[in-house]
């Protein structure tokens, strides 16, 4: 199913020359394809439904990079297309062009190494202790910070290391987002490409239009809305925590966009953010324990 989304995907090279009008509609439909193909994909097993969940709305969302950045991709080869699509965690390719290569490739390479066997060490341990039967809160921030070490910060460090080893010029992918001050701060460190991709994609065109306040809220809106469909593919009905999710964080964002904490401040801030990401993560996380009792 990949492989079909890919190629779907890959078709859509000739929209880059069409009208602004043309190419919007011609990606919409194309983007059909694999948005809709996770829908198919039978539950077991497991590890194929949710590869298939995760991967085929990335190359469905990459196809928006074609639609506003036209003009840049005429200037680049069909191949140059395809590698784009391949590379999963490359969302902006334009904003890599002057980024470190190989000769800064070896210290993300061993930190996410580290920060990834961390936290499946402490996962695994957490999973066995069942340290839900002395206390929620207990249980949620052990198992919090282990996926933070292992996917939500050591993941995307050690594709960075990876993907300049491979030889390809990489910005860094994470960027210590525990040590955020606010929760604006919070989402410029977490996930950087995916930030990156909702700014100059969605957010820069929308902002020239409607403002920011009203661009930064749509950006929150469509971001809900898309992890709210891949946790419906996964659980197989609407639940609406994704969406209370990013909600909750497009408001606040909101509020401190333009803050910036000085001296002791800064860590009253953390402290705050800190709280917040760990109280609002339930709500992230009981789509996955919803998959998990399911299975």
């Amino acid at each position: 199913m990949w492989l079909t989304a890919y190629l779907a995907a890959a078709l859509a090279w000739p929209a880059r020359r069409l009208e602004a009008g043309g190419r919007a509609g011609v990606l919409g439909l194309i983007a059909i394809v694999p948005f809709l193909l996770p829908a198919f994909c039978p539950p077991q097993p497991i590890l194929a439904k949710v590869l298939t969940t995760l991967l085929c709305p990335v190359l469905g969302t990459k196809l928006l990079s074609l639609g506003v950045e036209a003009e840049w991709w005429r200037g680049r080869r069909l191949r140059d297309w395809l590698l784009y699509l391949a590379l999963v965690p490359v969302l902006v390719p334009r904003l890599h062009e002057a980024a470190p290569g190989q000769e800064r490739a070896l210290r993300p390479l061993l930190e996410g190494c580290c920060k990834a066997a961390l936290g499946a060490g402490i996962l695994a341990w957490a999973f066995q202790a069942d340290l839900g039967r002395r206390s929620f809160w207990l249980d949620h921030s052990v198992k919090l910070v282990a996926a933070y070490l292992c996917f939500f910060d050591g993941m995307f460090v050690l594709q960075t290391g990876m993907l300049r080893l491979a030889g390809l010029r990489t910005l860094d992918l994470s960027r210590e987002p525990i040590l955020s001050v606010t929760p604006a701060d919070f989402w410029r460190r977490y996930n950087c490409e995916a930030g990156r991709f909702l700014r100059e994609e969605l957010y820069r065109p929308v902002q020239r239009r409607a403002g920011a306040l009203a661009a930064l809220l749509l950006v929150f809106a469509v971001n809900g809305i898309l992890h709210e469909y891949m946790a419906w593919l996964l659980v197989g009905r609407v639940l609406g925590y994704q969406l209370a999710f990013f909600a909750l964080h497009g408001v606040a964002v909101a509020a401190t966009w333009k803050w910036r904490p000085q001296g002791w401040v800064k860590g009253v801030g953390w402290a705050a953010t800190l709280g917040l990401v760990v109280a609002s993560s339930a709500l992230f996380f009981a789509t996955i324990q919803q998959f998990y009792r399911i299975r």
